[in-house]
């Protein structure tokens, strides 16, 4: 899943580039981490997220900043 990003200020990268690196590590409000993680391997075959940036088909020097979830799927 690729989502756009709006307009980010540069000095708000660092924090996005964390929250990329612990989106796949955070519980939930019914889930803590560990739980998460068990129901996440035991559903697919694991996931990351990573922040990515796409040039415009308009304009090829413009690039636009997208958050990447990926998910692998298991064969059953």
């Amino acid at each position: 899943l690729v989502f756009d990003l709006p307009e980010i200020l540069q000095e708000e990268l660092p924090l996005l580039s964390l929250y990329a690196k612990i989106y796949t590590d955070l519980g939930t409000q019914g889930r803590t981490y560990e739980e998460n993680l068990a129901k996440l391997e035991e559903c697919t075959g694991g996931a990351s997220a990573s922040l990515s940036l796409h040039p415009s088909i308009k304009n090829p020097e413009v690039c636009k900043p997208a958050f990447t979830l990926r998910l692998k799927a298991l064969q059953r």
